[in-house]
């Protein structure tokens, strides 16, 4: 079986498939994040190109499983495309009560018709009819969770059901209404793929709740009386902003991370130079770590990034640098857990002046970093030989 990781040239945003394949046939196919901010036709050519690797089931392509980082537009602005005729078993992305997915939609740029809607309710927006998706799993953080046992489901059950028993305060944060096919996790949270013996561990940071609360009590003077899901509406979107800038000085970044390992050894290659293996690594087991845009700066966010994913990092061969090269998002010296993978990938749009940063640049050209650059000038497929 061989299985390819194709980190498609989109420039500034993210979109990397994945399919699992025996005989040429694929048995198996996974999306981490669809999207692009990069003026040009890139993204479409991609997501035409991963789509037709996709497996056919009664003359409609499949994904197996979709992951959504998080709601920015640069993440998720093929995700309507990537689904257009496309049957999704299983979408998992992070859960957001609607304070905060109001502070999304309030920071950066006016937001699309679709934006806004999906950030409204997520849930609602991929229930439109507009999708076929089987399984819709959201994604909580728990804390602490870092002596809990983590749940593990199955992502081919047809029996998955929500691993709180109660979580209806949490739910009404969030404004959405449950259904047979919407399963509510907290982490710890992984998922095995039984067809092929993978794992995939999930992991995301918590808001902050002070500034959270900070944001809602301004929101409250300014709006009172006001079902805050009518906010969704760009009329309001400066002053949001202004309550959001004074809320987060230092904002957590919520992204839904996911690692993929297996319990076997494996060949890693690099498509680009068929069965060149990379010999050397052989304690570790062919695993990727994906970030998004996950913030590990502090010394408190690495270190819990660092306990939960403690016996993955040190089995992984490839880390994907998290958002794009950012300085504010990555400590950079040597002897941090998170520099010590034996490749690496960053993905951002070519000439961009602050993803990545010149420090980071700069850290990775003086430590001899072996890491993939992907713009949307090029890529970076990396294979396993199973």
């Amino acid at each position: 079986m061989d299985c390819k990781f194709n980190f498609q040239p989109v420039g500034q945003g993210g979109f990397t498939s994945c399919i699992f394949q025996e005989n040429s046939d694929t048995i198996f196919s996974f999306v981490y994040d669809c999207g692009s901010i990069t003026s040009g036709n890139y993204l479409y050519q991609q997501i035409k190109s991963a789509k037709n690797e996709l497996k056919l089931s009664n003359s409609k392509r499949v994904i197996d499983l979709l992951v959504i980082s998080h709601f920015d537009e640069d993440h998720i602005n093929g995700i309507q495309e990537l689904l257009l005729d496309v049957r999704c078993k299983v979408l998992v992305i992070p859960f957001l009560t609607i304070a905060e997915r109001l502070t999304i939609f309030a920071r950066k740029s006016q937001k699309a018709d679709w934006h806004t809607k999906f950030l409204q309710n997520p849930k609602l927006f991929f229930r439109s009819g507009e999708y076929e998706i089987d399984k819709i799993i959201f994604v909580d953080t728990d804390d602490p969770f870092i002596e809990k046992e983590y749940s593990s489901i199955d992502i081919d059950s047809n029996n998955l059901i929500s691993n709180v028993d109660n979580i209806a305060p949490r739910i009404n944060k969030g404004g959405i209404q449950f259904d047979t096919r919407f399963i509510y996790m907290q982490i710890p949270f992984a998922m095995k793929a039984t067809s092929i013996d993978y794992e995939f561990k999930f992991y995301i940071q918590p808001f902050s709740d002070k500034a959270i609360k900070e944001f809602e009590d301004l929101i409250k003077l300014e709006f009172p009386n006001t079902n805050i899901t009518l906010l969704f509406d760009n009329k309001h979107r400066s002053i949001l902003k202004f309550f959001y800038k004074n809320a987060f000085k230092n904002i957590n970044k919520t992204s839904l991370c996911v690692s993929i390992n297996d319990k076997k050894n494996r060949l890693p290659y690099y498509y680009d130079e068929p069965k060149n293996l990379l010999f050397g690594y052989e304690s570790r087991k062919s695993g990727l770590i994906f970030t998004g845009d996950a913030f590990l700066k502090s010394k408190n966010a690495r270190k819990d990034f660092c306990s939960y994913y403690k016996e993955e990092i040190s089995k992984t061969i490839l880390f994907q640098i998290p958002h794009h090269g950012s300085k504010a998002n990555s400590e950079l010296y040597n002897s941090n857990q998170l520099w010590e993978f034996p490749f690496y990938v960053v993905q951002y749009g070519n000439g961009r002046t602050k993803h990545p940063s010149q420090e980071t640049n700069n850290f990775i050209t003086k430590n001899n970093f072996k890491v993939e650059r992907v713009t949307e000038l090029s890529g970076c497929i990396f294979g396993y030989q199973i």
